[in-house]
């Protein structure tokens, strides 16, 4: 959803210059899977941190957060932007985007430049391959919609303004708030992995004793 608002010093000379003011919705195309415990973290903290406030009044703006992680896109951001930000991170979240995140963590040792590291970790992901994500690219499997998910025929139709979105979050994802993020993440992720773990523990152990009991029953 967008408002437009305000005129603009072009109103003296007959035009109006009008501000658009810009209000997205950072979830994902594909709702994320309640029983992925990566996804739900990595979506929720995307869309708390893309309604952050800015660290002073002074520096307030309608996304400021999205804006600032765009900063260096050449066009003008829409609700499609957005979209495909909350989609790559919500891909992010699962077994293959926690696998790429470790490769591109790897690739600093080899590559000491974090930003160039995790570039070229992307491209090598990125590349089609047959027996991976059913002949997807990465990018196409992470941009699937909710209708298209269920047919790994279909791919979406991408732009090059949808590759350089995910291009400008990886990026973002090398350095200090990228950073930062993805250490939060990561340790909600760990702390909801152990509580399932643990509740999975205690159901096991209560059926262990329910069944110890029953064999001591049938022996009376």
């Amino acid at each position: 959803m967008s408002e437009i608002i305000g005129m603009g010093a072009g109103e003296q000379n007959g035009e109006s210059d009008q501000l658009e003011l810009l209000s997205f919705e950072h979830w994902p195309m594909r709702a994320p899977r309640p029983d992925v415990i990566g996804e739900m973290v990595m979506s929720a903290k995307w869309r708390e941190l893309m309604q952050a406030f800015a660290p002073t009044a002074l520096d307030e703006c309608d996304e400021y957060a999205f804006r600032g992680l765009m900063h260096t896109f050449p066009r003008a951001l829409t609700q499609r932007h957005a979209s495909v930000a909350a989609s790559f991170v919500n891909w992010l979240g699962t077994n293959c985007g926690r696998g790429f995140l470790h490769q591109a963590a790897r690739m600093v040792e080899r590559i000491p430049n974090i930003r160039e590291a995790y570039t070229a970790a992307w491209a090598i992901e990125n590349t089609r391959h047959d027996g991976r994500n059913g002949g997807r690219r990465t990018i196409e499997a992470a941009l699937v919609t909710q209708d298209q998910w269920p047919n790994h025929a279909v791919a979406p139709d991408l732009t090059a303004d949808d590759c350089e979105v995910v291009e400008t979050v990886v990026i973002w994802l090398s350095m200090r708030d990228g950073q930062r993020f993805l250490a939060d993440c990561e340790a909600e992720i760990s702390r909801r992995l152990d509580e399932q773990r643990a509740e999975r523990m205690r159901e096991f152990e209560h059926r262990r004793h329910a069944a110890t009991g029953n064999r001591r029953d049938a022996w009376r």
